[in-house]
């Protein structure tokens, strides 16, 4: 289904960054980010998932998403997030993710 009704897709796929379920949240902002700067108008609804996540692991990919989409509205957003996260791997994924955006991690 690549490249299949790519709109519709993200519109489908933007509903559940709002479910309560965190861990559908996470698997939706990454399919977001795997279609890339088609999704870039869901990057403030993926800010908000980031915002809300608590585990680490999830974070980086959210962070991955957001440098996916290619909003550079997101990187402030990023680089706050950086100074504050614990996770190794999560840290790796948000410098790549501010790195993408064009900023300097």
């Amino acid at each position: 289904m690549m490249n299949e009704d790519v709109p519709g897709q993200v519109t489908a796929l933007r509903k559940f960054l709002h479910h309560e379920e965190p861990l559908v949240g996470m698997k939706a902002a990454h399919a977001l980010g795997m279609i890339g700067t088609p999704a870039k108008a869901a990057a403030p609804e993926i800010v908000e998932v980031l915002h809300k996540e608590t585990d680490g692991h999830r974070r980086g990919y959210i962070a991955r998403a957001l440098g996916n989409t290619g909003d550079p509205n997101s990187l402030p957003v990023l680089e706050k997030a950086l100074k504050t996260e614990t996770d190794p791997t999560a840290q790796g994924e948000m410098r790549g993710a501010i790195q993408k955006l064009g900023g300097k991690p």
